[in-house]
């Protein structure tokens, strides 16, 4: 059964790698009179045995065979049954009895945090120091981490199936997209999350306009014919105005939306990707009435595609598509504003399998974006990949998993969020999910453009996915995250939101 720790209230230090130093006896200064004692055995696995006692207080020795990841090692745990004192002990009379599952987060090379969740009864967590030094053995800890604050989890889960990003900054609060309206909690971490408007509704998505702009942006999913799926606002989410007009969908009276996009110099243009596949609706007059770029009876088939528009090249709509049978296309349609729709024959810059273009191979994209400190350059958040692709450099691998990697090799993330630093665009950070149970969050930094990567430290969640990330200073050393969680396999996903700060 794959486990759900609760987070700590206040800011915990970024871990360091568990290393063969960390090998000796540790305890809770708290509650003396049991404690662990943990061998390194390789930079994969470790042993542990815990001397404690059971609720009606006598001894539980629990052993422990564990895996290491990164800063944190999980482990199995058994208790012994069967044997005797010598000359009476028989090993053919021992049984391994699993007891439930326990784990060690290092803070450094001196603290820790224990976590255990037994079968049969509560899970919990104390932390732990070092009582004793393996001889000969070393610990290195590192500097310059980051540390994180958890701000809670939002009070409605969140809409089903993958859309646009659920959160968005706005005037030093995050407004969160759930299936019962919106949310908003302050980013100074005081407070708690209050009602922010479309109660009722499930919110597939919530976005700020890019830029300098303020106006809010949400999509809704309903099968009411006089709802459409659009709303806008231009004070901060106090209030929100619905469209007039939207297209129309096959089993539902409209055409769901899953991300909006403002032109840059002319704000009253909006475009919008539609849930089905490679749709795109435009808007002429700030959200109220919408149609059909590609003037299609009805929506497309296959994964929603992401927009996006270039500062460098503000006449061009960039789109990134999975279609059917794995096949992946970055492309951009040129904008044309004097004629309906608007939009002109597709440019394809990058795609599967094509000897002429660059090759994405069967990468999912996820999120696209841009940064002022490379106008002309297109990010891309793949299955698996980050890219960057300009005119003038090609296709720029920040972060390239193989397709099939061993343990060692870089984890084969679904990258939905990247933020690219506009000063320093060698500077980014992203993050998204893996498929499969047990995961770990994926929240990724490289100073250099891709030739090294740091996974920022993270509590343990369930099953855990960024989905959104928001940088609160230019030199982005205090971030917002907010985090997809399934707290349970029959439950939907929770949001979860983080705060990041870089330590000097």
């Amino acid at each position: 059964m794959p486990l759900a720790w609760p987070l700590l209230s206040a800011w915990l230090l970024s871990g360091v790698p568990v290393q063969p130093g960390h090998t000796g006896l540790w305890y809770d200064p708290e509650h003396p009179g049991h404690g662990l004692f943990l061998h390194i055995v390789s930079p994969e696995q470790a042993a542990l045995s815990w001397n404690v006692f059971d609720r009606e207080g006598r001894p539980l020795w629990l052993f422990g065979d564990g895996r290491i990841r990164g800063e944190r090692i999980e482990f199995e745990a058994f208790v012994v049954e069967g044997g005797s004192f010598p000359p009476l002990y028989d090993p053919a009379q021992v049984r391994l009895q699993p007891w439930g599952r326990l784990e060690m987060v290092f803070q450094d090379c001196e603290r820790g945090e224990l976590r255990w969740q037994p079968l049969s009864s509560a899970e919990g967590r104390r932390p732990v120091v070092r009582l004793s030094f393996a001889s000969g053995s070393t610990c290195k800890a590192l500097t310059g981490s980051w540390s994180f604050l958890d701000l809670g989890e939002a009070p409605a889960p969140a809409a089903q199936g993958w859309h646009g990003r659920r959160s968005a900054l706005a005037n030093g609060e995050l407004l969160i997209a759930t299936r019962d309206g919106l949310w908003r909690r302050r980013i100074d971490g005081e407070g708690g999350f209050e009602r922010a408007g479309l109660d009722g509704h499930e919110v597939l998505f919530v976005q700020r306009e890019a830029g300098t702009g303020g106006r809010l942006f949400a999509g809704v999913r309903s099968n009411r014919p006089d709802l459409r799926p659009f709303f806008v606002s231009v004070d901060g989410g106090r209030s929100w105005r619905n469209a007039l007009t939207s297209p129309a969908g096959v089993e539902t009276p409209y055409e769901h939306f899953i991300e909006v996009h403002a032109h840059p110099t002319r704000e009253e243009w909006l475009f919008a990707a539609l849930e089905g596949g490679a749709g795109i609706a435009y808007s002429q007059d700030g959200g109220r009435n919408w149609r059909r770029a590609d003037g299609a009876p009805e929506p497309y088939f296959g994964y929603p595609c992401h927009l996006a528009i270039l500062p460098a090249f503000p006449e061009r709509l960039y789109q990134g598509c999975e279609a059917i049978l794995d096949y992946v296309e970055l492309r951009y349609y040129p904008i044309d504003f004097g004629r309906h729709p608007p939009l002109g024959e597709a440019v394809v810059i990058a795609r599967t399998g094509d000897s002429e273009l660059p090759d994405l191979g069967n990468r999912r994209p996820n999120a696209l974006g841009f940064s002022s400190g490379r106008p002309d350059t297109l990010y891309a958040g793949l299955e698996g990949a980050v890219v960057a692709l300009s005119p003038f450099r090609g296709l720029e691998r920040v972060f390239w998993s193989p397709l099939e990697p061993p343990s060692s090799e870089l984890p084969y993330v679904y990258v939905h969020t990247l933020w690219v630093a506009p000063r320093n665009p060698a500077r980014i950070l992203f993050g998204g999910g893996l498929n499969g149970e047990n995961t770990v969050l994926h929240l990724y930094e490289t100073r250099d453009h891709g030739a090294s990567l740091t996974r920022l430290p993270a509590p343990l969640l369930r099953d855990p996915r960024v989905d959104s990330l928001h940088v609160l200073d230019e030199n982005g050393t205090d971030l917002l995250v907010a985090v997809l969680e399934r707290l349970a396999e029959s439950e939907p996903e929770r949001l979860r939101l983080l705060r990041y700060r870089l330590r000097p």
